[in-house]
């Protein structure tokens, strides 16, 4: 017979495991209890900021600055949206997630006349598809998708910029490293399909999921975090991953190149938003004018090889501007598929 623990027992292990839910939603609004500090909660993807950053603003502001990191898009809306914000003065949403947090009246607008560096922004950044007057959206960095390889295995030079690469059985090599991503995926092989992301019926999504059954043939892993490892390690003279990604292991290892597909890439922009609980605006847009000053992108250019915010700012020599033409061809993984029809795709692929 099962033993049954006793009552105040098993009640002590409900409470427990409440308090830690609680915790994990609501502890930064336990910073709010001190009124009269001068402070900001930021919730962050891990490399949006930098320590030292922050620490200079601290000491140069007397502001202090808590920090929270979030480790994939579900848990931030589910912070966000559990709490309605409260507790956040400063987020940063990546572009696609930002129509689902204006949409659930998450985000608070923007006072562009607090912010001396939005003349100064790139205009491919500015007016996008997520906010199209940016009310509610700050562009910060920016990267775009491609193909890395593996000079080694081309010794005859590069190859040709295309997602056939990854796709067309005559170009492919033996292996490949491939996104971790369902609606990533998908949506690339559609462009490499039919140069377009949209109209995407049952018919072309029969023919965008027998190219990834295809694929799965030679592809070494699904990953994300791993790709460059895959090229550095010699595992797969071909990977397909974000441009910044390549770069940091361009730094070490001269043999990895990075392609930009000529069918059209993909572009991915962070951005800063304001919870709209926030009640600390002033100080938000102190902290954004510091993090914007030219010396200060360029630090976190070189540090991550993203693509810089403004026209201030280079990026590194080891990662380009895409050209004129490149971003005239990027798109970005909107929500044009229905979770249903990505399902369909991804559990076949990865049964």
């Amino acid at each position: 017979m099962m033993q049954r623990w006793p009552l105040g027992i098993r009640v002590v292990m409900v409470v427990f495991w409440v308090v830690i839910f609680w915790g994990f939603l609501y502890v930064p609004r336990l910073k709010n209890l001190f009124p009269h500090e001068r402070s900001i909660a930021i919730l962050a993807w891990p490399t949006a900021l930098d320590a030292s950053l922050l620490h200079a603003f601290e000491k140069e502001t007397g502001i202090k600055v808590y920090v929270n990191y979030f480790g994939d898009y579900e848990e931030f809306f589910v912070k966000l949206k559990t709490a309605r914000g409260e507790g956040y003065d400063l987020i940063t949403p990546a572009d696609y997630i930002v129509p689902a947090l204006i949409n659930e009246g998450l985000l608070k607008k923007i006072d562009k006349t607090k912010l001396p560096f939005w003349p100064k922004l790139r205009d491919n950044l500015v007016g996008l598809y997520y906010d199209r007057d940016n009310s509610y959206s700050i562009p910060y960095f920016w990267g775009i998708y491609g193909i890395g390889y593996d000079k080694n295995y081309f010794a005859s030079g590069a190859p040709e910029a295309t997602w056939g690469l990854a796709f067309d059985p005559a170009l492919m090599p033996r292996h490949i490293g491939m996104l971790d991503d369902a609606r990533e995926s998908l949506l690339i092989a559609a462009q490499y399909l039919f140069g377009s992301i949209d109209g995407l019926d049952a018919s072309k999504m029969a023919q965008i999921k027998t190219l990834l059954l295809a694929q799965k043939k030679q592809v070494l892993a699904y990953t994300d975090m791993r790709a460059a490892y895959l090229l550095t390690s010699g595992s797969s003279p071909i990977v397909l991953s974000l441009g910044y990604e390549i770069a940091r292991a361009m730094r070490s290892y001269p043999h990895v190149g990075f392609l930009i597909p000529r069918e059209g890439s993909f572009l991915l922009v962070d951005n800063f938003s304001l919870p709209v609980s926030s009640a600390k605006e002033d100080l938000v847009y102190q902290l954004l004018a510091y993090l914007y000053r030219p010396e200060h992108l360029a630090h976190m250019v070189e540090k991550h090889l993203f693509y810089p915010p403004t026209v201030e700012v280079e990026s590194s020599s080891y990662l380009p501007l895409p050209s004129s033409e490149q971003l005239a061809r990027a798109d970005f993984f909107r929500d044009v598929l229905s979770q249903e029809s990505i399902n369909d795709v991804w559990i076949a692929l990865k049964a």
